[in-house]
């Protein structure tokens, strides 16, 4: 039995890919919109410039929706790459945001946006999986 889950099926790596890919993604897409749909206030409370906020707000959304139907899911996961960096940076050394502060914002969600990066490259390296719209289009 045990042997039989160690041993290495293609279709079941297919299958953890979608759901990396959906978790991800629908995760990135939600806190992309909620930022989209409330812009001024989230660039007012991170002090951010209007292009900046619409930069993390649509890199968010849009890339979070390109990893999760696995489109484009390259360019997305780097994206998000690119802004979960950022956002790791913004909370640990700018927010100045402590480690874990229960009921509050703090960076051990920078840890989380750390982690994602990793996941994303993970992603980028492994390639979409066959259930992706890449996969069945390509």
């Amino acid at each position: 039995m045990l042997s039989q889950i160690l041993t290495w099926h293609p279709a079941g790596a297919d299958l953890i890919l979608l759901v990396v890919r959906l978790a991800f993604g629908i995760a990135c897409f939600t806190h992309g919109w909620h930022k989209v749909t409330g812009i001024d206030g989230f660039a007012a409370k991170w002090r951010l410039s209007l292009p900046l906020a619409w930069t993390v707000a649509l890199t968010q959304t849009l890339g979070g929706a390109m990893v999760a139907v696995g489109i484009g899911h390259g360019l997305g996961a780097l994206a998000l790459v690119v802004c979960g960096l950022g956002i790791t940076w913004k909370l640990i050394f700018d927010a100045g945001e402590p480690f874990v502060q229960p009921g509050g914002h703090s960076w051990d969600m920078g840890l989380v946006y750390t982690l994602l990066p990793l996941a994303l490259l993970a992603l980028l390296a492994s390639g979409p999986g066959r259930f992706a719209l890449d996969a069945l289009l390509g």
